[in-house]
């Protein structure tokens, strides 16, 4: 009898310690699935960051480097206006201009020596840049000493 009573007194509180530790064990095998699948969904979405980002600049270098070839041929066309109006115009040093908020252009002019064309030729060489993009754009122009007429011979990209 003293064993039942024992067992009836003790045995509710052992029932009632191991449904709270069974409990706790589903709570501890829980957690690691909610982080897992927490972290998962983090890192999705830095992939997907990174994926807009990497496209966003893709497309503006190539915007920039656009504008920094549209920035040189605005420097081949100043110069072209520059020997139009003295054609016997030589620069000693580079020119530069701002084109737009964030674009310019470095432009020199040489004449009548054998590397820039020789006798009655200009060559304008060009660089323009947007932000940090590079382009650079070469001209050679013929001038007639004779009749002032002014021609342009070609006008090319070439690598920096």
């Amino acid at each position: 009898m003293i064993g039942k009573k024992i067992n009836s007194v003790f045995f509710p509180i052992l029932s009632s310690f191991l449904k709270k530790e069974n409990k706790r064990e589903k709570g501890a095998a829980v957690l690691p699935t909610i982080l897992l699948f927490g972290g998962i969904a983090v890192e999705i979405g830095i992939t997907g960051v990174l994926i807009a980002l990497f496209l966003s600049q893709g497309s503006l270098g190539a915007k920039l480097s656009e504008e920094a070839l549209a920035a040189a041929n605005s420097g081949i066309e100043e110069g072209v206006l520059k020997i139009v109006r003295d054609k016997d115009y030589n620069s000693i040093s580079s020119s530069t201009l701002s084109v737009g908020d964030r674009s310019s252009v470095e432009f020199f002019i040489c004449k009548d020596i054998v590397s820039c064309g020789g006798t009655g030729k200009h060559t304008i060489y060009s660089i323009g840049s947007a932000l940090n993009k590079r382009r650079k754009v070469n001209a050679l122009i013929a001038t007639d000493s004779i009749t002032g007429e002014v021609k342009i011979e070609y006008i090319k990209e070439v690598s920096l």
